[in-house]
């Protein structure tokens, strides 16, 4: 099967050595283009963006109409990986369901005060930290302020925070409205982190200077490929009648290749996740024509996937 990777970024550059190293794929890494899109639509391709904000999929979705190929945008690890992960366990137990799914992607060794390094894109980020966050309420679609609902935790020893964010759910809750009663998507942070961001963008008033709160993370954070992924998602709900509780919890490390060079942890489990939708898409396991929801895609055989298991194992 060819497969042409647009954007030879972090992400894009661990996509094309995953499935070249799969062996069943011919690829080709070239720069990114904004008219990719159209040209999928026009060609019958299958076509996967890791685009997370709602604006950016829905562009996908409007120009996914009637195309001959599968579309399907928010690939990686929020929302698409964990849109899959948590649509699965939402049906494990009894209504009323409740659902928190909280995410992040964290430095391995933290040396500053907000617990952070440049992982991933600051127009994303800043958009997360901003932005309304999708939720269910009462079992219907409601909007949550960001950087709320602030909870600590213990995972094998180490100390996190997480508080509400946008963008990390895509189709969640339209997918589930009805069938749960809650559901609230958090970011995972080291503790310390919320309340410098905070000062950041509320007491110095950078939430109205984009700009200058880029310019400032930029000078003031590193990049760094040494990161962490975390997963804790938790449902509640009923079993026999009685209250129960099920969890998913996963650390997922950045690798050293053999090569010597290291793939971080969200770029490597971001590149898997495309990998494992592509071999769906290839072996008609995912059969769809125009836009296709993560929420769709059987969780089993995607978490069982050669590309995505030797990661995070099944559900």
């Amino acid at each position: 099967m060819k497969v042409m990777v647009v954007g030879a970024g972090r992400t894009g550059r661990a996509v094309a050595r995953q499935l070249a190293e799969g062996g069943d794929y011919r690829v080709a890494l070239v720069d990114c283009t904004e008219r990719a899109v159209d040209a999928a639509a026009r060609l019958g391709c299958h076509y996967l963006d890791l685009a997370e904000t709602a604006g950016a999929m829905n562009a996908v979705r409007r120009l996914a109409d009637g195309a001959r190929g599968a579309f399907i945008p928010g690939c990686g690890v929020s929302p698409g990986l964990v849109s899959n992960i948590a649509a699965s366990l939402a049906g494990v137990l009894e209504p009323p369901v409740d659902l928190t799914v909280r995410v992040g992607s964290l430095p391995a060794h933290p040396s500053n005060r907000l617990g952070y390094t440049l992982t991933w894109d600051l127009n994303g980020l800043f958009e997360e930290y901003t932005s309304p966050c999708d939720a269910l309420v009462g079992g219907r679609p409601a909007l949550l302020e960001p950087l709320g609902r602030y909870e600590r935790f213990v995972l094998d020893g180490t100390p996190y925070e997480a508080f509400t964010t946008a963008g990390g759910v895509g189709d969640l809750c339209k997918v589930l409205a009805g069938r749960v009663r809650g559901l609230t998507f958090k970011t995972i942070r080291y503790p310390g982190h919320l309340d410098g961001m905070r000062f950041l963008l509320e007491d110095l008033g950078l939430a109205e200077r984009r700009d200058l709160l880029f310019t400032l993370l930029r000078n003031g954070l590193p990049e760094t490929d040494q990161d962490v992924v975390v997963f804790f998602i938790t449902v509640r709900g009923r079993r026999d009648g009685v209250a129960a509780e099920e969890t998913y919890v996963r650390r997922v490390p950045a690798v050293r290749l053999p090569d010597g060079s290291r793939i971080g942890a969200l770029h490597r489990l971001s590149a898997a996740h495309v990998a494992a939708v592509l071999d769906l898409l290839r072996d008609g396991t995912i059969a769809g024509r125009g836009p296709v929801r993560h929420e769709d895609i059987p969780a089993p055989l995607l978490l069982g996937n050669r590309f995505l298991r030797p990661l995070i194992g099944d559900a």
